[in-house]
């Protein structure tokens, strides 16, 4: 029975030497186990420093909301004479 859809086998050997074929569709590129791995590995990395950053950038954001009456002086003044607060 053929298939509608035609597949190309990409014949490649792992760090064994066993042979494996990998298919793929035809218009897709043909991507090896390796580079499917280093793929993953990079879209990983990217998602972990994006989380970071996200995290460090909220963290602030909380810091400022919270503390923000300390950047501010105050000027209180009793009978005309300044008086510190803090």
């Amino acid at each position: 029975m053929a298939s509608t859809n035609a597949a190309i086998f990409k014949p490649s050997t792992d760090s064994f030497g066993h042979l494996t074929l990998h298919a793929t569709i035809l218009g897709d590129g043909v991507m090896s186990p390796e580079d499917h791995k280093a793929r993953i590995n990079g879209l990983s990395l990217l998602a972990f420093i994006l989380a970071l950053i996200v995290g460090i950038l909220a963290l602030y954001a909380v810091d400022k909301s919270t503390f923000a009456y300390h950047d501010q002086p105050v000027a209180t003044t009793y009978a005309g004479i300044p008086v510190d607060t803090d």
